[in-house]
């Protein structure tokens, strides 16, 4: 059996075994992303963020040895940004050679919805998931988070609200970092997609471990093989955030890597970029490069295509790229193979 045939047989087969152990029941969705930065980086990734995204900053507080802020966007999970002294226990995933100036710099963990932490918990540790510690109460929280993986270097987390649903308290005095005042901004929309950059023999493992922990399916695949890659997507059905797990077809042939495996030589298995909906696109993509954004292409796509897209150049904040995506009419797939040829090309610049 090929690659593909492989994965949807495993796929197929997980699906009805999550579905049997009753963990679909138990997921309410993405209701959190926890981005942790170097110390004193905390503001200006903050300010960056609101700068470049739909987030709004909507409380800073600190919390067990972290300084963070929460910043929210409509149709999009919380972001929590934090920094501390400590250096991250995690450092040794994330040091690489272009992520030496902030070892403990990462996007860290996505964080799901259950109304029933000790049932979940208690299923999918019978199923193999390990976890970082018991259920822990934070504020009015319970929330639990698993090991990195091994395949992605990424956590998922797993929150029950015991009351209002927030990740901070609920009186904290702080100074909003504002948004900027521009035409453009308000036409950055919800967060679409995330997608994380893995080996060759991360693939299969890292969908299926996704789809275990989350609820998600596998969607699709589309192929870039003049570049080594394969973007595979995974979706919850009614839900509008995806995310994206983008491999190499296979080991990188001779001395020169291709941009996929290049990616995750200098940077580490990890977050590649977060990708939001701009309509009109272009006027997002102008009204950032008038302000200093930098970016790895111009807009490709169109209408023809169904979509258009473009990726600014890494954050120095966070290591991030952020993605704008705008899809037209009936389009109703996900990606196109041009347009993923071109966005995998320019990450070579990366």
């Amino acid at each position: 059996m090929d690659q593909d045939g492989l994965l949807l047989s495993e796929a197929s087969a997980l699906k009805a075994a999550r579905k049997e152990a009753g963990v679909d029941n138990l997921l309410a969705g993405l209701a959190g992303i926890v981005i942790r930065v170097q110390e004193n980086r905390l503001n200006d990734s903050v300010k960056e963020l609101v700068s470049t995204t739909a987030l709004e900053h909507v409380q800073s507080f600190s919390r067990g040895g972290f300084s963070q802020a929460l910043l929210q966007a409509e149709k999009t999970p919380t972001f929590i940004v934090r920094e501390s002294k400590e250096p991250s226990s995690i450092r040794h995933l994330n040091a690489r050679p272009r992520t030496e100036s902030a070892p403990d710099t990462r996007l860290e963990t996505f964080i799901f919805e259950t109304p029933d932490i000790k049932e979940l918990v208690d299923i999918q540790r019978g199923r193999g998931v390990s976890f970082t510690s018991e259920i822990r109460e934070i504020g009015e929280n319970l929330f639990i988070r698993t090991r990195p993986s091994p395949n992605t270097h990424n956590s998922v987390g797993y929150v029950q609200f015991l009351g209002e649903k927030s990740f901070g308290p609920k009186k904290a005095a702080f100074k909003p970092i504002p948004k900027p005042d521009n035409d453009f901004i308000g036409n950055i929309g919800f967060l679409d997609h995330a997608a994380t950059r893995i080996t060759h023999a991360d693939r299969i493992p890292a969908i299926l471990e996704w789809m275990n922990l989350t609820g998600y399916d596998f969607s699709e695949s589309v192929y870039a093989e003049r570049f080594n890659s394969i973007t595979n997507v995974t979706r919850l059905r009614g839900r509008d955030f995806a995310m994206v797990l983008t491999s190499g077809i296979g080991p990188t042939a001779g001395d020169r890597p291709d941009p996929t495996e290049k990616f995750v030589r200098n940077y580490g298995k990890r977050v590649h970029h977060l990708a939001w909906q701009a309509d009109p696109i272009a006027d997002v993509f102008e009204g950032l490069k008038r302000e200093g954004t930098g970016f790895l292409l111009d807009l490709v796509g169109g209408p023809d295509e169904g979509l258009m897209q473009t990726f600014t150049i890494p954050s120095k904040n966070t290591f991030l790229v952020q993605e704008y995506i705008h899809r037209y009419g009936d389009f109703d797939g996900f990606f196109t193979k041009d347009n993923v040829t071109k966005l995998t090309a320019a990450t070579d610049a990366q």
